[in-house]
C-alpha cells in the first residue's frame, strides 16, 4: 500500500514539473478594455504599440515596458521592463495597464 502511495506521489510530482506551459504574453488594457495581446515568446525584435493617444508600449522578446507616456510624473516609464505576472505596468492618469501572462504565472488574482 505504501509503495502504491509513493508511486502516485512521484507520478503527480513528475506531471507538475514536466507539464507544458503557455507562451509568455502581454495584455494591454485601456479603461478596463483589452486593447491588444502580444505574444512575447514569438517576438524576434522590438515592437511599439500605441495605446490610445497618450501611451506607447514597447514589447521585446520576453519582456515589455512603457516607453512613453504624457502623464506628469512618468512613474510608468520608470517602472522599467516586466517579464513577470508579479510586476504589472500601470499608468493611472491615462488608465493603462499592461500585464504579463503565461510561463511562470505567479499572480494570485487580478482585479479589474
Amino acid at each position: 500500500m505504501v509503495l502504491i502511495l509513493v508511486l502516485v506521489c512521484l507520478a503527480a510530482l513528475g506531471f507538475l514539473l514536466l507539464r507544458p506551459r503557455g507562451a509568455l504574453r502581454a495584455e494591454i488594457w485601456l479603461d478596463g478594455v483589452l486593447v491588444e495581446t502580444v505574444d512575447l515568446s514569438a517576438l524576434t525584435e522590438e515592437r511599439e504599440i500605441s495605446v490610445g493617444e497618450h501611451v506607447t508600449v514597447l514589447a521585446a522578446p520576453g519582456k515589455v515596458r512603457v516607453k512613453h507616456s504624457d502623464c506628469p510624473d512618468k512613474l510608468c516609464e520608470h517602472m522599467g521592463w516586466s517579464s513577470s505576472p508579479a510586476k504589472p505596468l500601470i499608468c493611472l492618469p491615462n488608465r493603462v495597464t499592461v500585464t504579463v501572462t503565461g510561463v511562470g504565472d505567479e499572480r494570485d488574482a487580478v482585479l479589474r
